[in-house]
């Protein structure tokens, strides 16, 4: 009889040391769930938690059976992605176009400095003294496009123009700044 009071004085009897499992729906002293960080204490308990585990690592796709996401929506949400990705990209170069033009000439007019054509599908961002594939590299065409836009008017007017695609190849060739005529020999 000493014992078993020994043992029931051991019980903590206090509701705050309880907790009840959301997986398994039975009260377990607050030692057995593990601390987290940023919510406390978690809703399972460790046995529960183990098991959980150990089921996600034997499916096939542990993120997409743990969320619930169906397996064809991973790849309706990427198009849909990239779409989005693409719109911003034509935003942000046309707002650095614009830009590149105002830095040339007092107006906005986005056309060929050589030639002056105007369809905006064929104008090309071009470095003035060359290096565009070594800046490229560096950085991706996007962040070519915010540095742009970060730049003031004078350091726009020495480095870059707007050119049509003709025009950029032939300024290309004629200045030999592509990397094929570097390694070419001239007769």
């Amino acid at each position: 009889m000493l014992e078993e009071a020994k043992t029931l004085k051991q019980i903590p009897l206090m509701l705050s040391e309880w907790k009840t499992c959301t997986s398994c729906n039975t009260l377990c002293l607050l030692s057995e769930f593990y601390n987290r960080k940023e919510s406390g204490i978690s809703n399972q308990c460790k046995r529960c938690e183990a098991s959980h585990k150990t089921k996600v690592k034997k499916s096939p796709h542990p993120k997409s059976s743990q969320l619930g996401i169906k397996r064809g929506t991973y790849q309706k949400h990427k198009v849909r992605a990239r779409k989005t990705s693409r719109e911003y990209a034509k935003i942000y170069r046309l707002r650095a176009m614009r830009k590149i033009a105002t830095a040339h000439n007092s107006f906005a007019a986005l056309y060929c400095f050589r030639c002056g054509f105007s369809d905006i599908r064929a104008l090309q961002i071009d470095h003035i003294n060359g290096g565009g594939t070594k800046e490229l590299d560096t950085i991706s065409s996007g962040g070519l496009y915010a540095r742009i836009l970060n730049l003031s008017e004078v350091e726009i007017r020495n480095a870059y123009q707007i050119l049509c695609a003709n025009c950029n190849m032939i300024k290309k060739e004629e200045n030999r700044e592509n990397y094929i005529w570097k390694n070419r020999d001239t007769t």
